[in-house]
C-alpha cells in the first residue's frame, strides 16, 4: 500500500507537467495566430462620421469669418431721410391700389443705421 500513494503522486505530477506543457503550447500557438481582419462596417461608420465632423467644422469656421464688406448695400447713407415709396394693397376693399408715403411722417422716417437700429428724428434731413 505504500507504493500506491507514491505511484498516484507520480501520476499526478506527470499530469500536472502535461497540463503545463499544453498551456505553454497553446500560448505559443495563440501568439503566432494571424490577426483577425478589422471590422469593415465599423471602419466605414467611423470614416463617415469623421467626414461629417470635418464638414461641420469647415462650415462653422466659414460662418465665423468676418464679412468682407462692411458697407451698407441699401444705396443711401445711414441716417438719411427715407426715400419716397408706396405700399401696395393686397387685401380688403382697396385691392390693387397703393398707399403713398404720408408727408407728415417724412420727418420721422430715416434709413436703418449701420448698427441695425432704426433712427427717428423730429426734423427733416436733406
Amino acid at each position: 500500500m505504500t507504493q500506491k500513494p507514491g505511484k498516484e503522486k507520480q501520476e499526478q505530477d506527470l499530469a500536472r507537467m502535461q497540463r503545463q506543457e499544453l498551456k505553454a503550447e497553446l500560448a505559443d500557438n495563440y501568439a503566432q495566430l494571424p490577426r483577425r481582419p478589422r471590422n469593415r462596417r465599423r471602419m466605414i461608420a467611423f470614416v463617415v462620421l469623421g467626414v461629417i465632423a470635418l464638414l461641420a467644422g469647415v462650415f462653422g469656421w466659414l460662418v465665423l469669418l468676418p464679412s468682407s464688406s462692411q458697407q451698407s448695400v441699401t444705396g443711401i447713407a445711414a441716417g438719411a431721410g427715407a426715400p419716397e415709396f408706396t405700399l401696395p394693397i393686397y387685401g380688403g376693399s382697396g385691392v390693387g391700389g397703393s398707399i403713398d408715403r404720408v408727408p407728415l411722417f417724412r420727418a420721422y422716417l430715416y434709413a436703418i443705421g449701420s448698427t441695425g437700429s432704426i433712427r427717428a428724428g423730429g426734423h427733416q434731413s436733406s
